[in-house]
């Protein structure tokens, strides 16, 4: 019945904790680390106690209650050692043992003198005397007396002498008993009124053992999931960790609070039950003391958890990176061991249909190679350290897809006169120069619907150019007996086709501009109208002393505020215009401001001249102008 009690009542205490623990021991079995254990507040918690046992490793000699503490003084102020009647299974090994381990408890709290309080019962027999030799050796000079009880016997029997660490040995009566140490400081057994229970101090020694414990397991693997991770970042060799242990952690770290909360809210309750009653001094002293151990515990979790949290998040972030890094070089090197591929086949290659598919293999590597100087750009940004390892592997690329070029431009020019060389060189070098300009227009800055008009025109232009030298070309090859099919006219066709292609989106970027541009002008001329609506609607004493009346003053105010809110409608369109091709929305609310403005103009002069009864009866004045976003 003893062992039953004390499963459950250590069971209710501990179940959520030992849960959180097992799912954590399995699951830091993933990560392969060498880790050192961090220094917790106070140095409590990851403090070796090498200088005795723990509760758990001897729990089954403490249910035999071969001694304990029951936290009684006697009148000199000395702590009470209790050591009841034998056991049946008693044994001088399991009684050291717990001697050392409730001399380890009183080390912790303080350095006092100990009586021990030995029920001198027949059964002893001759082990009374390696009993009193065991008191001696463990608690050493800490022993102040044993008192031997004989509670049945009506003399007074005093045999004393002194050991190598003076200690004091008497056989007392009851009454004698009573003289050294109150009633009130000794258990029922020894004749007292002192109420002490072995296992709920067992279970509470035992529950208090297996959180701190299980604090010190979380530090360390919660260290060990962050070493792992930046390991991860520096060796391409090292394990891989899954990135969803970083939330399973919080989770266990969540569940370690919730256990050690509780947990400090059950001693809450014993200690503040113990100053109440007449459990000793010592009693409420040993349950202080393990109030503060989960205390101490319990906010080292508290702090882990934090920090936990943002270095993880921190190291991810640089893990994530890393990875991105990876990807990048890999594919870097991909494409460029492809390039090196279709070179190396171009050249060895005489059939013009050979020519034709690797044109179409470097409209691909073309595309990818795009794709890949964007990516380029956003790691430099995202990752401003690395930005030099991002280009050197860019540069690598730049120079295989070179080489291609090169050997495009080879294969096309081989068996051609000088003359049709020349001409071919010039009908190439406009193109290039064509493709440069359509890159250098894109980051100029357009600010009205006439330059839109002007550089439409110019590329229109452009292409009207490009195709009059294309048939020049053509005409030319001709005229000279070439192959207008071969593969140097292919080359140029294949040149143009490229280059209308960035025309025609230049051209549908520009209507694009322009229609968000043609709506904010047509704003601006609202502006300018609401102006003149404002002076209009001013009385004017000229020579024929002309004044509007009500009813035009009315068919002004709906004028104005129609051109007001048609205003408003140009700009929405022309922000989600803006907002399609990712320009910026400040021109947009530039143009808002001042339509708002304007109408905010228009009404003040409105009301005004009106009469104060009729003041609000027909022009709604807005608190704010209406949001363009």
């Amino acid at each position: 019945m003893r062992d039953e009690r004390l499963a459950q009542h250590f069971s209710a205490v501990a179940d959520a904790t030992s849960a959180a623990a097992t799912g954590f021991i399995k699951m830091s079995k993933t990560l392969e680390r060498k880790h050192s254990e961090r220094i917790c507040r106070n140095g409590e918690v990851n403090k070796t106690r090498s200088r005795m046992p723990e509760a758990a490793d001897i729990v089954e000699v403490l249910k035999k209650r071969l001694a304990f503490l029951s936290g009684g003084v006697d009148k000199n102020g000395c702590t009470l050692l209790c050591v009841p009647a034998p056991c049946d299974d008693f044994m001088l090994q399991d009684f050291r043992e717990t001697l050392v381990y409730l001399r380890g408890l009183m080390d912790e709290d303080d350095d006092g003198k100990v009586t021990v309080v030995l029920q001198g019962d027949s059964t002893w027999g001759k082990k009374l005397e390696c009993v009193k030799a065991t008191l001696q050796e463990v608690l050493g000079s800490r022993l102040n007396a044993i008192l031997v009880h004989h509670p049945h016997k009506s003399w007074d029997a005093r045999s004393s002498f002194r050991e190598k660490h003076a200690s004091l040995l008497k056989n007392v009566t009851q009454p004698k008993l009573f003289k050294l140490v109150s009633p009130l400081q000794l258990t029922p057994e020894f004749g007292g009124t002192l109420q002490y229970d072995h296992l709920d101090w067992l279970s509470r020694q035992l529950a208090v053992e297996k959180y701190v414990k299980e604090v010190q397991l979380l530090v360390k693997h919660t260290d060990g999931a962050l070493s792992a991770c930046r390991s991860q970042q520096s060796s391409a060799r090292s394990p891989r960790i899954p990135l969803e242990i970083g939330p399973t952690m919080v989770e266990v770290i969540a569940r370690t609070i919730q256990s050690g909360q509780r947990l400090l809210d059950s001693l809450q309750v014993d200690v503040e039950f113990g100053f109440k009653s007449h459990c000793g001094r010592r009693m409420a002293k040993e349950r202080a003391s393990a109030y503060h151990k989960v205390k101490t515990a319990l906010d080292t979790v508290l702090e882990l958890q934090q920090s936990f949290q943002e270095e993880w998040a921190k190291e991810l972030e640089a893990l994530k990176s890393t990875r991105l890094l990876e990807g990048f070089f890999a594919e870097v090197d991909t494409l460029i061991d492809w390039t090196t591929n279709e070179q190396n086949s171009l050249r060895q290659s005489q059939n013009y249909f050979d020519l034709e598919r690797a044109n179409a293999t470097a409209m691909e590597i073309f595309a990818r190679y795009s794709k890949l100087r964007q990516w380029s750009a956003s790691l430099c940004k995202d990752l401003p350290s690395e930005a030099d390892s991002i280009c050197a592997a860019m540069n690598r690329l730049d120079l295989a897809c070179e080489g291609l070029t090169s050997q495009f431009t080879g294969r096309s020019r081989e068996g051609l006169s000088p003359t049709l060389e020349h001409e071919l060189q010039q009908f190439l070098e406009l193109v290039n120069t064509t493709e440069s300009r359509l890159r250098a227009s894109c980051d100029e800055p357009i600010t009205s619907t006439a330059q839109v008009e002007k550089l439409l025109t110019e590329l229109q232009e452009t292409e009207m150019t490009i195709d009059s030298q294309l048939q020049s070309l053509l005409d030319t090859f001709y005229s000279h007996g070439e192959n207008t099919e071969g593969e140097a006219c292919w080359l140029a066709r294949e040149q143009v086709v490229h280059v209308k292609g960035q025309l025609a989106t230049r051209k549908q970027a520009l209507i694009q501009a322009g229609q968000f541009l043609c709506c904010e002008e047509n704003a601006l001329q609202l502006v300018t109208w609401l102006d003149k609506l404002s002076v209009r609607l001013q009385p004017k004493f000229g020579q024929d002393g002309y004044e509007l009346t009500a009813a035009e003053h009315s068919r002004l105010d709906e004028l104005a505020r129609g051109t007001y809110h048609y205003g408003l409608r140009l700009l929405d369109d022309a922000v989600r215009l803006r907002k399609q091709v990712c320009a910026v929305t400040t021109p947009s609310n530039r143009v808002a401001d001042a339509l708002f403005d304007a109408w905010m103009n228009y009404v003040a002069i409105s009301k005004s001249l009106r009469n104060p009864q009729r003041a609000g009866g027909t022009l709604d004045v807005p608190g704010v102008r209406a949001s363009i976003s």
